[in-house]
């Protein structure tokens, strides 16, 4: 029984109206006003928002300044203001967390 539902889980459709690239680099973030930059983890990136782990939960509507530069030099870093959406932990890894964050505004 248990398999089917696991199939079925694999199956359902990204409702995503963007998708979603790999955006895996190092970056930083502040909360805004803030002049305190914390070191964190970039996972993924799309046209609304983006995922980064770090090593702290951050509350859901904390707006963040962020700062991404990937390692390719053909690729623009990313300066942004974001709104936490959740922060989870990682499974696995208790200092560790997601969060999943909503572009606000480019800078």
């Amino acid at each position: 029984m248990l398999l089917g539902a696991q199939i079925a889980a694999q199956k359902k459709p990204d409702r995503r109206g963007l998708p979603r690239m790999e955006f895996n680099c190092h970056m930083t973030y502040q909360a805004v006003g803030s002049t305190t930059r914390i070191p964190a983890h970039a996972v993924c990136l799309s046209g609304s928002g983006m995922l980064f782990e770090a090593e702290e939960a951050l509350r859901p509507g904390t707006r963040l300044e962020i700062f991404a530069k990937p390692d390719l030099p053909i690729t623009p870093p990313l300066w942004a203001v974001v709104v936490v959406k959740r922060s989870r932990p990682v499974h696995g890894e208790p200092s560790t967390f997601h969060v999943a964050a909503e572009i606000e505004q480019m800078l």
